[in-house]
C-alpha cells in the first residue's frame, strides 16, 4: 500500500510545525516582557513625583476676568464634597474637579456662603498645584479649640505616586480674602478625605489613609514609596496644635477587603473612639477603648446594606450620633441614620432615592440645623446638593422637613 503521504510532504509539515511553536514561543516571550515592562513601570516610581511636595498657588474670588476662569467654570465633571459651618453661620463648601474625571489635572474649589446656603459665592479659592500635580479629596473643618476654619487636601503627582501628602490651610473663616489666609503647609503623607475630630483630653485627631498597593497592575496607581510601606493602611495622627504631628496607632485593613479606605473617627465616650472606612465589601468598623492607641478587628457594621463607597459619622452637640451612608449595594438610597442610645440602635430617614447620589458629609449649626452635601452623578448632572434638617425630622420620620438644593452643577 503506497503511503498517504510523502516523506518530503511529511517533512515540510514537521518544519512548518517547528516553525509555528517558534513563533508560538517568541509571541509568548514578547508579550511577558511586555508585562514584565509595564510592571516594573509602574513599580518604579517617578524621579519627578517630589513636585507634589511643592505647595500650591491659591486663588482667591474667581471672575470673568481672572486667569483660567473658563476652567474654573465650564466644569466637565465635579464632586466628592465637603461642608462646614463657622460659630458666625457662614457655610463653607469645597470638592474637586478639573480634567475629565478624577486625573492628573484635578484642583480644589471652595464656595462660601452668607445667608445660610440660600446664595453661594463660587470659586471664592481655588488650590491649583503645578502642572503633573493633582489636588483632591478635600475635606474642610472649624475648630473649636483655635476657632480657625481648615481646609485639607491631598496632592499626588499624576493619578497617584505612592506618597501622596496632606495639605491645609486656615483662616478665622469670615472672609474669602488673600490675606485672613495662611500659606499652604504639608503636614504628612497620604489622603486624609474626612475631618478631623477633636477629643475630651484635647487631642486632635486626624484620620489618614496610607492606601498600600491596593490596585496591583493598574499602571496610574503606584505601589507605597519604601519609606513608608510599613505604615500602609489608617493611620490615626495627633495633634495639639497643627505644628508637631504624632502617629498613635495604624488600623491594618485585611488585603482581602482593602479599598482607599476613607477612613472617619468619632468619640463615643472617654476614651472610646470608633472608626469607619470603606472596603470592597462595605462599610466596616473598628473600636479603641484605649483613646487610639489599639484598636479591634474590623467587622462590618450593622446598618445594611452598604456599598463601596464613603459614609459620614458625627457626633452632634446632643450627644446623639448622625450617620450618613447609602442604604443600598449601589450608590443610591442615601439615608442619615441618628442614634440616642451611644450607637446601640437607630432611626433612619431617606434623603435622596436617587442613582449616582454619594459621599456624604455633615456640618452641624448652633441653630440644631443639619446640613448634608453630597454630589450627583459628577460627569452628567454634575450636581453638588445641600439639604436641610434636623434631629426631630429624624425622629419623626418627617420628610417634608428635608429641604434641598442645589450649590452647583458646573452651569
Amino acid at each position: 500500500m503506497k503511503a498517504l503521504i510523502s516523506n518530503t510532504t511529511l517533512l515540510s509539515l514537521k518544519v512548518l510545525m517547528l516553525e509555528r511553536y517558534n513563533l508560538l514561543f517568541i509571541c509568548i516571550v514578547y508579550l511577558f516582557s511586555i508585562s514584565c515592562t509595564d510592571e516594573l513601570d509602574r513599580v518604579l516610581h517617578d524621579p519627578n513625583d517630589t513636585i507634589a511636595l511643592h505647595p500650591p498657588s491659591i486663588y482667591f474670588n474667581i471672575n470673568d476676568s481672572s486667569q483660567n476662569y473658563l476652567r474654573y467654570t465650564n466644569r466637565l465633571w465635579q464632586g466628592i464634597p465637603s461642608i462646614e459651618r463657622t460659630k458666625e453661620g457662614v457655610l463653607w463648601a469645597v470638592w474637586y474637579s478639573g480634567d475629565v474625571n478624577e486625573g492628573t489635572d484635578n484642583y480644589v474649589t471652595v464656595s462660601m456662603s452668607k445667608d445660610d446656603g440660600l446664595t453661594w459665592q463660587k470659586n471664592a479659592i481655588i488650590i491649583e498645584p503645578e502642572p503633573g500635580v493633582r489636588a483632591f479629596d478635600p475635606t474642610i473643618w472649624y475648630s473649636e479649640k483655635d476657632q480657625h476654619l481648615y481646609i485639607f487636601w491631598t496632592q499626588s503627582y499624576e493619578f497617584w505616586d505612592g506618597r501622596g501628602g496632606v495639605w491645609y490651610i486656615r483662616s478665622p473663616g469670615l472672609k474669602s480674602e488673600e490675606d485672613h489666609w495662611s500659606t499652604p503647609r504639608r503636614i504628612y503623607d497620604g489622603v486624609m478625605i474626612n475631618k478631623p475630630i477633636q477629643l475630651l483630653d484635647e487631642r486632635i485627631l486626624l484620620p489618614v489613609s496610607i492606601w498600600g498597593d491596593i490596585y496591583p497592575g493598574v499602571h496610574h496607581f503606584k505601589p507605597p514609596h519604601p519609606e513608608i510601606q510599613h505604615k500602609a493602611g489608617v493611620n490615626v495622627v495627633s495633634t495639639t496644635d497643627f505644628n508637631k504631628f504624632h502617629l498613635e496607632s495604624i488600623i491594618k485593613v485585611p488585603k482581602a477587603i482593602k479599598e482607599v479606605d476613607e477612613p472617619q473617627l468619632v468619640e463615643i465616650d472617654k476614651n472610646v473612639i470608633h472608626a469607619i472606612l470603606r472596603t470592597k465589601k462595605g462599610t466596616f468598623s473598628s473600636t479603641s477603648f484605649d483613646n487610639g492607641y489599639n484598636w479591634s478587628p474590623l467587622s462590618s457594621i450593622d446598618l445594611q446594606p452598604t456599598t463601596n463607597s464613603r459614609s459620614h459619622i458625627k457626633k452632634l452637640r446632643s450627644g446623639n450620633f448622625l450617620f450618613v451612608q447609602n442604604n443600598s449595594l449601589v450608590r443610591e438610597k442615601l439615608t442619615v441614620y441618628l442614634s440616642r442610645d451611644k450607637m446601640k440602635s437607630w432611626e433612619s430617614l431617606i434623603i435622596d432615592e436617587r442613582m449616582g447620589v454619594s459621599y456624604p458629609d455633615v456640618a452641624e449649626g448652633e441653630n440644631g440645623n443639619l446640613y448634608a452635601i453630597y454630589d450627583r452623578s459628577r460627569s452628567y448632572a454634575k450636581e453638588i446638593i445641600l439639604c436641610r434638617f434636623n434631629e426631630k425630622d429624624i425622629i419623626t420620620g418627617n420628610k417634608n422637613g428635608i429641604s434641598c438644593s442645589i450649590i452647583d452643577n458646573a452651569r
